[in-house]
């Protein structure tokens, strides 16, 4: 009778415990730049298969993009949360879209701050002009982190090969 009742317990816990991990795979609501590392714990060189272990499958197809990107945004809001470019096969770009609120460097300039505070925070950075937007930079490396600015405000963040714009 225990072991039926073990039995049963299992097999009622095992869908569970297998539904889990799935349901918790998504964008994260407070992403974190690691300059020369991750960006929302995606790191550039991953497969589209670790992308989907970390962040899930809820995401939309770039129509426009020149290289296959993948755009996860937050429920209900379509133009807010980041985004995943990759090259033969790889991450080769991962940056926010729009300003998801919470995220951050992991040395504290948040999306939202002053622009002022990565001078404070990282000193004086290499500036980029984008479409729109600027772009303050970290080379670590093989790999770019950046710091994007809109007038005075931090604005979003991007984690890029060398070999890629830092502009997205």
């Amino acid at each position: 009778m225990l072991r039926l009742a073990l039995a049963l317990a299992l097999l009622l816990t095992a869908p569970a415990a297998t539904a889990a991990p799935e349901a918790t795979r998504s964008l994260p609501a407070r992403g974190v730049l690691a300059p020369g590392q991750s960006l929302g714990g995606l790191t550039l060189g991953a497969t589209p298969a670790n992308v989907r272990a970390r962040w899930g499958n809820r995401y939309t197809l770039c129509t426009v993009c020149k290289r296959t990107t993948w755009f996860y945004t937050y429920s209900g809001r379509t133009t807010t949360g980041a985004a995943v470019a990759f090259r033969n096969g790889r991450v080769s770009a991962v940056f926010t879209l729009g300003v998801p609120r919470g995220w951050r460097t992991s040395r504290g300039v948040s999306l939202g701050d002053p622009a002022t505070k990565v001078d404070t925070v990282y000193g004086a950075l290499p500036w980029s002009r984008c479409l729109g937007y600027g772009a303050l930079s970290i080379r670590r490396g093989g790999v770019v982190a950046s710091i994007y600015t809109y007038g005075e405000s931090v604005y979003g963040f991007a984690l890029t090969l060398a070999s890629e714009p830092v502009c997205q």
